[in-house]
């Protein structure tokens, strides 16, 4: 850990007060006292600040002698214009900048008499502890939305969290997804990478000076056990959207890739993209379409609701709510069918652009043939537009009577793949006929005995197709 020591100097109040006066041209400045001793005494042995609160009084009483000794000097009217002034000098003083998490502040105290040598204290050691801080940038989130089928693998999402504390901590990310509407929607199963990150965390000693390429900033008590250089990206000042790599570090010193500005005591910290992927759930009772709600929870809480130093621990949740829009649709497959017909008998074409498959040549109208002589052969292909699958999917043609059906003719393409690997249906549990109509349980799985037509999948070959052969009358 580092000890910060202050260096002897004049009190905060009187330098910032003279100077600010001379500033403002005139001859008041000529009216501020030299500070009393036991001001100046008490500032050369003062090594650091302990709190905002501490100092602010500090520089109140001194403010208030130097008021003091300008009436006795200068008289009352003097004396009030002077006091506004330094009253408005200190105001106009930013505040105390922040202290880095494991810093070692220092105290002596001294005491000085007339008989003897000044006699010093002991020090008092006291360290800053963690005090947490963490944030989703909302406006990194991509994507927004997906759509997907039933069971259907989700995309990445990813998303920037930034570690906004005075330290570095351990972080766990949790899954908050729900479903708009439960019945209809089982849970999907998400992953979350990385999970439990350790996200650095620091803030400057000083301010921060750079070599046209690089910048160096000097920090306190760094734990850069973790960084990776060239890889690791950090926030400077909690400013997101522009984030640095780090180009190298210690325990005292960050140093990242560009040129940016670093005043003393800015926070710094560490951002890391986070990774949200997984499978959807599926769709339950008929449901056409549903929602996943997504939502991921970082915190540093160890229990008790306490960081690992004992302060309050961070807490931030980003998810889709009234400001962003965070989910996953869950649709079922849309089906198309198409039906084409070409002159077994004849081979004439029809009109219109053929179809190909499985070698002949299908078309959509313009075929003839003759009575008692021709045969037909239809062909049906499902396609399944998604995004989900299609399930049960079950294929219905009544015969024309002026036809006559070719019972063995009926095969089947499960898969879409060109290939009829279902041949003769009607004897190989994959069709029935009832009277002129003919019911196909196509797609993958699908049974005559159990009714259950099959799955056409939504992938590279989302169809299935089915043939038959009839005879003109």
């Amino acid at each position: 850990m580092n000890s910060r020591y202050a260096q002897q100097r004049q009190p905060q109040s009187y330098t910032r007060t003279r100077a600010w006066l001379a500033a403002q041209g005139g001859w008041l400045w000529r009216l501020l006292p030299k500070p009393p001793d036991k001001y100046q005494t008490f500032d050369n042995r003062e090594v650091m600040t302990i709190t905002k609160k501490d100092n602010i009084k500090r520089d109140s009483q001194r403010s208030s002698i130097m008021t003091k000794q300008i009436f006795k000097k200068s008289g009352p009217l003097l004396g009030i214009i002077a006091a506004a002034l330094i009253w408005v000098a200190s105001a106009a003083t930013p505040a105390d900048a922040l202290v880095a998490a494991g810093t070692t502040i220092s105290n002596q105290a001294t005491v000085s008499y007339l008989e003897g040598a000044d006699a010093n204290s002991n020090i008092v050691n006291t360290t800053v502890n963690l005090v947490s801080g963490l944030a989703w940038d909302d406006t990194s989130l991509s994507p927004t939305t997906q759509s997907v089928g039933s069971n259907i693998a989700v995309s990445n999402y990813t998303a920037d969290l930034l570690n906004l504390g005075n330290g570095t901590t351990v972080v766990t990310i949790s899954d908050g997804t729900t479903q708009n509407v439960p019945a209809n929607l089982t849970a999907g199963a998400w992953v979350i990478s990385p999970n439990n990150p350790t996200l650095i965390g620091t803030v400057s000693s000083a301010a921060a000076t750079d070599n046209g390429t690089n910048t160096t900033i000097p920090v306190s008590n760094l734990n850069n056990a973790t960084i990776v250089n060239g890889t690791t990206q950090v926030h400077i000042g909690g400013a997101t959207g522009t984030y640095y790599t780090v180009f190298s570090s210690s325990q005292t010193e960050l140093v990242v890739v560009g040129v940016v500005a670093v005043p003393t005591g800015t926070q710094i910290g560490e951002v890391i993209t986070v990774t949200f992927n997984g499978d959807a759930g599926a769709l339950q009772n008929s449901s056409l379409s549903e929602l996943h709600l997504h939502a991921m929870t970082a915190t540093d809480d160890i229990g008790g609701g306490v960081n690992s130093d004992g302060n309050p621990a961070a807490t931030d949740t980003i998810s889709s709510d009234g400001t962003n829009l965070w989910q996953t649709s869950v649709i079922a497959g849309a089906l198309a069918i198409t039906k084409y017909v070409r002159n077994v008998t004849t081979g004439n074409a029809g009109t219109g652009a053929a179809f190909a498959y499985d070698g002949f040549n299908y078309y959509l109208t313009g075929v003839t043939g003759n009575s008692t002589t021709d045969t037909l052969e239809y062909l049906i292909v499902i396609s399944n537009a998604g995004p989900g699958d299609a399930t049960d999917v079950t294929v219905t043609d009544d015969i024309n009577p002026f036809l006559t059906l070719t019972t063995t003719s009926v095969d089947i393409d499960t898969n879409g793949d060109g290939i009829f690997d279902r041949v003769d249906a009607v004897n190989n549990d994959g069709a029935s006929i009832t009277g002129t109509v003919l019911t196909v349980y196509a797609g993958v799985g699908g049974t005559a005995a159990g009714t259950t037509g099959g799955a056409i999948v939504f992938d590279a070959t989302p169809t299935s197709a089915v043939r038959f052969q009839a005879a003109i009358q």
